[in-house]
């Protein structure tokens, strides 16, 4: 093989062209393949159908024996736009990231790297010279490139990658260093010039949660001691909550973990938003007559600072709240807090001093573990929609992107429907048609399979689907799991993290 005539950057300017940063002895990453020059002869590197230069590429490699965090790190061409790594993107020891300039690739279709697509502008990489670097999240330098093609030698080159000569492979011992030489050979995106896979990317076992738990269950004074729940034989909010922990926890494919850190049998009425608060005769009067208060709303700040949850958030002791009440306890089935909180499925409360985004979930003990997992459907409609920009169904358009086509059903995409909503299943034609025998064509398997990289299968789904039920674990446990970040929308591909750990990530914040 012809070893390439090329320039080492370390002479020359840094990304930002002032003065160059020293690169490390041993960098933690490293750009291991540029494949600049599209042609032909390559093939088409991101399998748009077209080979173009949307097909250049630039691969990096975790030189560590760690796992290493490169959200935020960034990759410029030139000095251009940079393309930055999304948050949560983490390399395992000897991981690959693909960074393409363009096209469509299937992010599961280049062995065990993880597939980036640049926007527009972020990765233009010269044909005949150019330049490519990569910096960590601070903006120190951590590997530069140079390279420059002579007219006369251009065509031999056609097609071909650019890369070490000796891989880094931290797993087996073998480590990067600043020595460099480039040797010309066929493009191998996403995999070693041997052709096996790079290291697998990180699989994130579970998200603790941790999570307290109100439970106002006043003891009635007339009753000889017993709370509200026993007196009208209502359900134990131990059991449900136990229930409802499990079921998550089955329903995200054991990703998230509710931690209850505390439990506090309160035993008082919570506060309206005007200042009412029941008494056990007020309360036992409303109930027989099936009128609650109003407004029948709770006092959610007062609720908030007396029981010092803000602080215990903004620490880090807190992650989320599971408040349990009477039926007229008037909680929203779900509402954000903290710094930029928005609608999910009850009013927000950003001036709620907590130095960072938490959810009250409001449970009610009269019903059961069913009820609870719709109102954390509701929630997952919420930021799913928030992390997507829209929910075009609700809106009256068409599906624009994988959430909108996650909650098709049948009455209003006839013969195209996924998994439905909360609300309508896939073959439902109202509300809580959760019964309805009737079969149609659904993608619900394929998504539970391959989402959101759906290969258009579909099957004949009806209530019998998710019989026994209840049918709200069947919809979230269809959600997509896959570890992987999407290479298109760089929307995460396991849309619980979005559900159980929004703060970490910018589009759910």
């Amino acid at each position: 093989m012809r070893l390439i005539r090329v320039l080492a950057l370390l002479a020359l300017p840094a990304v930002a062209y002032a003065r160059p940063t020293p690169l490390p002895e041993f960098p933690a990453a490293c750009v291991n393949e540029v494949h600049f020059l599209p042609r032909r002869e390559a093939g088409d590197a991101n399998r748009d159908g077209r080979v173009n230069l949307a097909d250049q590429f630039v691969e990096v490699v975790n030189a560590t024996s760690s796992p290493l965090d490169v959200s935020g790190w960034t990759l410029a061409a030139a000095g251009r736009r940079r393309f930055a790594f999304p948050a949560g993107t983490t390399l395992p020891p000897g991981g690959a990231a693909l960074v393409f300039r363009g096209g469509a690739p299937d992010p599961l279709g280049y062995g065990t790297a993880q597939v980036f697509i640049a926007g527009r502008g972020e990765l233009r990489l010269g044909s005949t010279r150019g330049r490519i670097a990569l910096a960590d999240a601070t903006g120190a330098d951590v590997d530069r490139r140079g390279w420059r093609v002579l007219s006369r030698e251009r065509r031999q080159f056609h097609g071909t990658s650019w890369r070490r000569d000796a891989e880094p492979d931290p797993v087996n011992g073998l480590f990067a260093t600043s020595a460099w030489s480039w040797i010309e050979g066929p493009a191998t995106p996403g995999r070693r010039v041997d052709g096996t896979d790079f290291a697998p990317p990180p699989e994130v076992a579970h998200v603790v949660v941790k999570t307290p738990v109100l439970n106002f269950d006043p003891i009635v004074e007339p009753s000889g001691g017993k709370r509200t729940h026993e007196v009208y034989g209502w359900a134990d909010a131990h059991v449900l909550a136990d229930g409802y922990a499990a079921a998550v926890a089955s329903a995200s494919g054991g990703y998230v973990e509710h931690q209850i850190v505390e439990w506090a049998d309160v035993d008082e009425y919570p506060a309206m938003i005007d200042g009412f608060v029941y008494t056990d005769e007020s309360f036992a009067s409303a109930w027989a007559a099936r009128t609650p208060y109003q407004p029948n709303e709770t006092d959610y700040r007062k609720l908030i600072a007396d029981h010092g949850v803000a602080p215990r958030v903004k620490s880090g002791e807190v992650d989320e709240v599971w408040l349990f009440g009477f039926p007229y306890a008037g909680y929203f089935e779900s509402c954000m807090a903290g710094p930029g909180a928005y609608w999910v499925n009850g009013s927000p409360l950003p001036d709620v001093d907590s130095g960072r985004k938490f959810v009250l979930m409001g449970f009610n003990y009269e019903r059961g573990v069913p009820e609870m997992l719709h109102d954390l459907g509701h929630r997952t409609e919420s930021i799913l929609s928030h992390v997507y920009g829209s929910w075009n169904q609700q809106d009256g358009g068409g599906p624009k992107h994988d959430w909108d086509r996650y909650t098709q059903y049948d009455l209003i995409a006839p013969g195209n429907a996924a998994c439905g909503t909360t609300h309508f299943p896939p073959n439902g034609t109202r509300d809580y048609d959760y019964y309805n025998p009737a079969e149609v064509p659904s993608t619900c398997d394929d998504w539970l399979a391959n989402g959101p990289y759906l290969t258009g299968a579909t099957t004949q789904v009806s209530g019998a689907a998710w019989a026994p039920g209840p049918y709200e674990l069947w919809w979230l446990s269809h959600l997509p799991k896959k570890p992987s970040v999407n290479p298109v929308s760089r929307k995460q591909d396991n849309w619980w993290k979005y559900v159980a750990d929004f703060n970490h990530y910018p589009e759910s914040r």
